[in-house]
């Protein structure tokens, strides 16, 4: 295997950015050619060595025709020269405005764009885009108007919900900073850095536990509890005790919108609960003399993403949320 580097290259749409980016990140611009035939085919090759590197392909893909697939070669070029992972950075993707059938017998576009670069090895796909809005917490600062705060409320959750249980694929780390409200009320969302996969070993027993009556059997309890890694075979009775009492107070409490159809997350006594718990448990010394580091790490990012989830519910002050409205979309 070659050694792992990152090497950046450009393609002929953006060459002056790309040799603004190589001077900021310290690197050079990787050595490419790019030819045209008499007839206007393209023809791309690397003149060094890719295997086992990162590699970053900068190119926009308008004017469009030419520098898609321009790129596309690019990114199969890399991937047939046994590059570790392919990165494309796109500076100006068009058809990303093309993203939804918003009528009878129309292509889904920016979807056919990625679709074109991901089956031609793309690992990794960055672009941009310019939102305009005000952040979330600026809003929330002074909004009182309740159709709207709950409109942004169901986005957010629908939003979440979609990435829980459809992609199995959730942005860990919900703040406030993450999102964007726009002038005409939509809600935007942007910097999603903290992605996490969430595998079926660890859906499956987690969300059935966000079933009430599940949570309420002592037998099937203490089993999910040994799945999701709570507990231990070698744990003593007082750890075991010590623990089923913790996390069903936890599940039963961030489980319980899921136990309802419509949710009011503006109920002060609700995030209160949660705050409380979150104090109680940080100063409890009980905790502290017994092996505390529990569960595996997906159920350290899922509670994180609803504890910052609830937070931003509860700022929106959102008191008429449809829990299962993500499956009609």
């Amino acid at each position: 295997m070659g050694q792992y580097i990152q090497k950046l290259f450009s393609g002929t749409s953006n060459r002056e950015l790309t040799a603004k980016i190589a001077e900021q990140a310290n690197l050079p611009v990787g050595d490419l050619v790019i030819e045209r035939f008499s007839d206007g085919e393209i023809w791309v090759k690397y003149n060094e060595n890719l295997r086992g590197n990162d590699v970053y392909i900068v190119q926009s893909t308008n004017p469009p025709g030419d520098n898609i697939i321009e790129l596309a070669l690019l990114i199969d070029g890399a991937k047939r020269a046994s590059a570790e992972k392919v990165n494309v950075v796109i500076p100006y993707f068009g058809y990303s405005r093309q993203d939804r059938k918003d009528q009878p017998r129309v292509p889904i576009s920016a979807k056919v764009m990625m679709d074109i670069f991901t089956q031609a090895g793309a690992d990794r796909i960055i672009t941009m885009d310019w939102m305009k809005g005000e952040h979330l917490s600026e809003f929330t600062a002074y909004n009182n108007n309740k159709e709207l705060s709950n409109k942004l409320g169901q986005a957010l959750w629908d939003f979440y919900m979609h990435q829980l249980h459809n992609l199995k694929k959730v942005h860990a780390d919900p703040h406030p900073g993450n999102f964007l409200v726009s002038k005409e009320g939509d809600l935007i969302a942007l910097d999603f850095g903290c992605m996490k996969s969430i595998p079926t070993e660890f859906y499956v027993p987690y969300f059935e536990l966000a079933i009430e009556e599940n949570i309420e059997n002592p037998e099937f309890f203490l089993k999910k509890l040994y799945e999701l890694e709570i507990l231990r075979e070698d744990d003593s009775p007082e750890e075991i005790d010590f623990f089923k009492e913790l996390f069903y107070e936890l599940l039963s409490l961030f489980t319980k919108p899921f136990n309802q159809e419509v949710f009011d997350f503006s109920d002060p006594l609700f995030f209160q609960k949660i705050t409380e718990l979150g104090e109680r448990y940080s100063k409890s010394t009980e905790l502290r003399k017994m092996n505390g580091n529990r569960g595996s790490k997906h159920f350290i990012y899922i509670n994180r993403t609803f504890f910052g989830l609830y937070n931003l519910m509860f700022d929106l002050k959102a008191n008429e949320i449809q829990i299962n409205n993500y499956k009609k979309l």
